[in-house]
């Protein structure tokens, strides 16, 4: 004669996570996560902070260092205006004037690669500063 179980008794040969069917739980969250990661691995970066960090062409390094060169040379305080026409042209004759405006004029074309320049320059600068004292 079988015994027929009660609704509080447990049969004793079945561990009690046997006779519930498994949750799915734990494996639906891993397809969940990759699209997630999927998709934060597919966002464009910034174009603005792109063209920013960007690496500079040769014409393009040749304006920063014209115009390095210029800074430089109106930071200097000249008593004698024949010295100051010298050193000024000493610097135009220095760089090519026709290879700045190619430079220039590509620049014109596309003027949202100024920012890689102005960029460039802003970091030059900032590492010509002496360090300012701590307070």
């Amino acid at each position: 004669m079988k015994k027929r179980l009660d609704a509080t008794r447990r049969p004793a040969l079945l561990p009690s996570d046997a006779r519930r069917p498994r949750s799915r739980r734990p494996v639906s969250w891993l397809p969940a996560a990759g699209l997630v990661l999927l998709l934060f691995s597919c966002q464009s970066a910034d174009p603005v902070q792109a063209e920013k960090e960007r690496i500079l062409g040769p014409d393009e390094r040749y304006l920063v260092e014209y115009y390095m060169k210029i800074i430089e040379f109106e930071k200097q305080e000249f008593d004698d205006e024949a010295l100051r026409a010298d050193k000024k042209r000493e610097i135009e004759e220095q760089f090519d004037r026709a290879r700045i405006s190619r430079a220039l004029a590509a620049l014109e074309n596309k003027p949202e690669r100024w920012l890689a320049i102005y960029s460039r320059i802003n970091e030059l600068q900032a590492g010509a500063r002496p360090p300012t004292e701590p307070r």
